[in-house]
């Protein structure tokens, strides 16, 4: 029997955010190409600050990182705990948003 090794996991590369306002940031045209121009510069995922803030969003864009989450993203992505107080908050145990694997399937 042989043992895979495994890479050590990387983080996704951090874009630079420009230079520019917060309102020009949130207009719809100004984020579509900000994230545009990142997808183009640093591949299919990559994380960035919010203008403002210290909150770090990563973003999986483009065909690659949707076959990834199409083929292999329940193995790797759990939607459970993240909406674990949402689900409490509407009084129920179990939502479609947050099962993973066969129970989301189905």
């Amino acid at each position: 029997m042989s043992t895979m090794i495994m890479p050590a996991p990387t983080r996704p590369p951090m874009a630079r955010m420009p230079r520019i306002s917060h309102q020009q940031v949130n207009q719809l045209g100004g984020i579509l190409a900000f994230l545009l121009g990142c997808y183009r510069q640093e591949g299919p995922i990559f994380r960035f600050r919010t203008p403002g803030s210290s909150e770090v969003v990563t973003v999986m864009a483009g065909l690659e990182a949707n076959l990834f989450m199409n083929r292999q993203g329940g193995d790797h992505l759990s939607a459970s705990a993240f909406r674990l107080e949402q689900n409490r908050a509407y009084g129920a145990n179990k939502t479609l948003v947050s099962l993973d694997g066969a129970d989301h399937r189905e």
